[in-house]
């Protein structure tokens, strides 16, 4: 039986046979200096390639102001207009990838293409609801308007009496 004492790196009991032999670890050493890769040069940086700046052509057609006959009070600040503006393939992906659920994705490209927090929606007048849907319609990517069912039961939803007449 052994009296060795288990290494500190290894639940094993040293042996010293294995002890690697000091002219052996010499050499060793030796060898690998001469087959170490030669450090490489380092290549120059290059210069970032300067982002181009992107506007769009026809500035109108980006946005819409819509004046709302009921202002609001958000966080201290009166919100009595809502500026629409389209959003881009970047943004609507970013929506998209925060959540999958149709009705969600609807609810939160309808708010960044106004420019508010989605719970700003059921805060607003009725009428002035309305307007602002059918005023952010031309604004919905082709991707959403699949969800314009649920854009017709929101509208229903505030305004019951329209359907009735």
């Amino acid at each position: 039986m052994s009296t060795a004492t288990p290494s500190p790196r290894s639940a094993f009991p040293h042996d010293p046979a294995l002890e690697p032999v000091p002219a052996a670890k010499a050499e060793m050493a030796r060898m690998m200096a001469e087959t170490a890769p030669v450090a490489a040069v380092a290549p120059a940086p290059q210069q970032a390639r300067p982002r181009p700046s992107i506007t769009p052509a026809k500035p109108e057609d980006w946005a819409k102001e819509v004046v709302l006959q009921f202002p609001l009070v958000v966080d201290g600040v009166l919100v009595d207009r809502l500026v629409l503006r389209r959003i881009t393939a970047k943004q609507l992906t970013d929506i998209i990838m925060i959540d999958d659920n149709e009705e969600s994705i609807n609810r939160r490209a309808r708010a960044a293409i106004a420019g508010i927090d989605p719970d700003l929606f059921d805060h607003l007048e009725a009428d002035d609801a309305v307007a602002v849907a059918e005023a952010l319609r031309p604004f919905l990517p082709r991707a959403l308007l699949g969800a314009e069912t649920l854009e017709l039961e929101f509208l229903a939803k505030v305004n019951p009496d329209e359907d009735a007449g």
